[in-house]
């Protein structure tokens, strides 16, 4: 019997799932300095949080995550492995690993928290699944041990020991309770979302009047009424620039000029980008504002967004992962849970294959290793053996040697 009943999980529908989460995610938001109130949700409208977000979590739920084992001889991938087949492979039945791990990393860069239910069979994990942040309450006991309340809306709610939930936290002063980034981060999403409605609204209504109507004497409420429906009509909104402006009763129009401040928003804008990239410590560059980068640089920018960035995420998921998913026998025989961030530190094939041949001529690398590097399969025996120059010797001899020539 599993520790859940995973057609609770399937019961609710999609609108009801839905409309559920918008009236979670209104109760969890806050309201920033510029008057826009900022949730979760709402902060993914921002583009620049958006493609934060996205290639965050995207560039982590592609890496390879594979099994290993620690032996005398090193260490070994273990593809036999049961847990291997959950993590690199399928969560359960209906989810691949891809989109397993990807909500958890998106949840925990939007809310601090990322949860990863563990459904067992004989005391072994059998399936994995994500839950969505706004679905979890954590307790904490007297002991100080958490259990997570999860809500399946109509079909009830269970109660999951910390033993069969994998929790990824944000930044924390305590290692419980993490801190809310969207939270933290409210004014400057809030600006950015001020700065795009401000926009929106000037190429809509026109901010700024662009010109004038002027009439002798005072108007009729009910002609006055009529001239600014006609002029809205016909010339109001991005559409409807640059037409003829027809006039009655000696209406004279006075064009105004709009002020340089305006130029300004576009500024803002630009700043809020790099902003947000700071927040999330993503080089701007990676979500697609390329201002300050140089095709020279993106090698070394990429290595910077692996061990600034994502590593903040990779290294606990690592162990979360080898502490949840394995028995306590199988840890001390050396079993862990890898990332293969080979596919995101690889330089130019000129480079790699330069560095391939020393590490091959000096014999710290052999072909089936330098093979599995790019992911290619192996030669067989063969393969396996190392080189060795044959004008290096090992230095403790010659210290042998010349010692007995001294005797003698």
């Amino acid at each position: 019997m599993g520790l859940f009943n995973r057609n609770k999980i399937k019961a609710a529908t999609v609108k009801e799932i839905e409309w559920i989460n918008s009236l979670l995610d209104e109760y969890g938001s806050t309201t920033s300095s510029s008057g826009v109130r900022i949730s979760r949700d709402t902060a993914l409208k921002v583009a620049a949080v958006y493609s934060c977000v996205k290639v965050i979590s995207n560039q982590i739920a592609q890496l390879p995550l594979d099994v290993y084992k620690t032996t005398d001889k090193g260490r070994i991938k273990d593809k036999e492995h049961p847990v291997h087949n959950l993590i690199h492979t399928q969560f359960n039945e209906y989810t691949v690993a891809f989109y397993g791990i990807r909500p958890a990393i998106i949840n925990v860069l939007l809310t601090g928290y990322g949860y990863i239910m563990i459904n067992r069979k004989d005391g072994m994990p059998n399936e994995l699944w994500p839950v969505d942040t706004k679905r979890v309450t954590k307790e904490i006991n007297k002991a100080g041990k958490p259990r997570y309340k999860v809500d399946f809306g109509k079909e009830g709610s269970i109660y999951v020991s910390y033993t069969d939930m994998i929790e990824l936290q944000g930044i924390s002063t305590d290692g419980v309770v993490p801190y809310n980034p969207v939270k933290i981060f409210a004014d400057a999403i809030g600006l950015s979302r001020a700065a795009e409605k401000y926009s929106s609204d000037f190429f809509k209504n026109g901010i700024t009047p662009s010109g004038v109507v002027e009439v002798a004497g005072a108007m009729e409420d009910k002609a006055y009424k009529r001239l600014k429906k006609s002029i809205n009509d016909a010339h109001g909104g991005l559409g409807r620039k640059h037409k003829v402006m027809l006039l009655e009763d000696g209406a004279k129009f006075s064009r105004i000029s709009a002020p340089p401040e305006e130029a300004q928003t576009i500024e803002a804008r630009k700043f809020q980008v790099i902003e947000v990239a700071r927040f999330f410590n993503v080089p701007p560059s990676k979500i697609m504002d390329y201002e300050r980068a140089t095709w020279g640089n993106m090698e070394e920018v990429n290595r910077q967004f692996v061990n600034d960035c994502l590593m903040e995420y990779i290294k606990p998921m690592e162990q979360l992962f080898t502490k949840q998913l394995f028995m306590e026998e199988e840890k001390k025989d050396g079993y862990y849970i890898k990332f293969n961030l080979n596919g995101l530190l690889r330089g130019k094939q000129s480079e790699r294959y330069t560095s391939y041949s020393q590490a091959r001529h000096w014999g710290w690398l052999n072909v089936n290793e330098i093979r599995e590097m790019e992911e290619m399969s192996n030669i067989g025996e063969q393969g396996d053996i190392y080189l060795t120059p044959t004008n290096m010797i090992d230095s403790t001899k010659i210290n042998k040697e010349n010692s007995q020539g001294e005797q003698k």
